[in-house]
């Protein structure tokens, strides 16, 4: 196994991602799940989510990335608590809908929503039962090769169905079909073999990762191939420009000296056959609880595949000559808020400016979004400077610090803030009164703090934003 990826002799530039603004405001129950996707078909992404079992919400985005009051959905307060939820065009009427499944997970079953001009909502209009057996996850893929998305639904439980129903063109979804019963954790779709259809990638149990060949085009048969002992399956591009599909997994790191610690993983298919490289370790050592995803997607729009990470922080390998060649891991966003155990991630073009952003989701801060500045550092060609259009943390002294501590804040517009001081486990450990601050520099003081030694994250929330800042307290 090759032990780190030596990044490409030619120099990286930049790349810049904004400072998160707040969409929506935090909710009073723990959000389950988040998609953005555009649910009322205006060229614009909308954001949807579930509360427990409420019904579930979503928000039209408007003009200048402003979004709606909450719409609610009826009907959706059985849907399934963690949001399973595509965009695709089932009934290829031209318009995409939405596909949602409800709960109990054990017997996941879906149903087709479509949005209402007339009425402004969203609205049930179809309904799939659960057939064959349980399942707890879902994807719509061309399975078949007749041009429709068909329905891939598999379980993370032992001895369940990984199987898929066919799209039959306008009446939707109906036959199904079982693949096989394995305890699948994720599935991903490409062409494995290069030969012109649907195969399956996924990681199964503690088994390993595998792919499935289609062997007709119309998935009624497969063959299981093996491709590594063990690993969690993480992306599925074509990282080097060869065209068949490399993959991208997470796997425990036997050589690091801590326990329960993972490497980053590349594989590549060798010339569409569907025999794979040896591990390529990109990055190796990393904690397991500090890992929420990573996958493949082009940041810097140059036409090939670059990698993001999310762990502690938001890193990025870029995709140096387009034949995957990465780049040394580089970070996209220090630690914004003191852990990443419940925030979900969503990579989308939020503002339709060609550059994917980052939306991020955390029942604490709500949800906000980052926006991709793209690249810079490039000679005769910098970003346009940006003015300040929110409250933030300017300058924390001294840090570390010890008991007393100065926080200079930069308002650039009057508005009501609330700061607050973390420690890592996520507990507020301090707080101030809710304040109206005018337009301007200002000044808070900590004159004696009683906590521990250790790291600490001051937290600034804004009438539409928030900011962090990591300190040390040494005694």
């Amino acid at each position: 196994m090759l032990v780190l990826l030596l990044p490409f002799a030619a120099q990286a530039q930049h790349l810049t991602f904004s400072d998160p603004v707040l969409l929506v405001a935090p909710a009073e129950y723990f959000f389950d799940g988040l998609l953005v996707a555009d649910l009322n078909q205006d060229g614009l992404q909308d954001i949807l989510y579930k509360i427990g079992s409420l019904e579930a919400i979503w928000h039209a985005q408007q003009d200048s990335m402003q979004f709606s009051a909450a719409l609610s959905i009826p009907g959706t307060a059985e849907f399934s608590a963690t949001i399973d939820a595509e965009s695709a065009d089932v009934d290829l009427d031209g318009v995409p809908d939405l596909i949602m499944a409800r709960s109990p997970l054990d017997s996941l079953s879906y149903s087709v929503l479509k949005y209402s001009e007339q009425a402004g909502t969203l609205g049930i209009t179809d309904s799939l039962g659960p057939q064959g057996g349980p399942a707890s996850r879902f994807s719509m893929v061309d399975l078949d090769g007749d041009l429709d998305p068909d329905l891939l639904k598999w379980s993370t439980l032992p001895s369940r169905p990984l199987g898929w129903y066919e799209n039959t063109g306008p009446a939707g979804l109906s036959a199904y079909h079982l693949i096989d019963s394995l305890e699948v954790f994720t599935v991903l779709s490409g062409d494995v073999d290069n030969d012109g259809d649907l195969d399956i990638c996924l990681d199964v149990g503690n088994a390993g990762l595998y792919w499935l060949e289609n062997m007709d085009g119309s998935a009624s048969q497969f063959t299981l191939h093996a491709i590594t002992e063990s690993g969690r399956l993480q992306g599925i591009a074509d990282v080097d420009s060869d065209g068949d599909p490399d993959l991208l997994a997470w796997d425990y790191w036997n050589n690091f000296p801590f326990p329960d610690s993972l490497a980053l993983h590349l594989y590549r298919n060798t010339a569409g056959t569907g025999v794979f490289t040896e591990a390529q370790t990109l990055y190796a050592g990393i904690a397991r609880s500090d890992i929420y995803r990573s996958q493949f997607v082009d940041l810097d729009e140059d036409g090939d595949v670059d990698i993001l990470v999310a762990a502690t922080a938001v890193y990025w390998y870029e995709n140096l000559d387009g034949q995957g060649n990465y780049s040394e891991l580089q970070t996209l966003k220090e630690p914004f808020w003191p852990d990443y155990a419940s925030i979900l991630y969503n990579v989308v073009d939020l503002d339709t400016d060609g550059l994917p952003d980052l939306v991020v989701h955390d029942w604490r801060f709500g949800v906000a979004w980052m926006r991709n500045m793209g690249m810079t550092g490039i000679a005769g060609n910098p970003l346009p400077a940006t003015p300040e259009l929110h409250p933030r943390i300017q300058l924390v002294s001294p840090n570390p610090f010890n008991a007393q501590l100065r926080i200079d804040l930069q308002v650039p517009h009057a508005q009501s803030i609330q700061l607050a001081l973390y420690n890592v486990a996520g507990q507020r450990v301090l707080s101030w009164p809710l304040h109206y601050y005018p337009p301007g520099a200002h000044t808070v003081r900590i004159d004696e703090f009683q906590g521990s030694s250790g790291k600490y994250f001051l937290h600034l929330q804004a009438e539409s934003s928030f900011d962090t800042r990591g300190i040390t307290l040494i005694k």
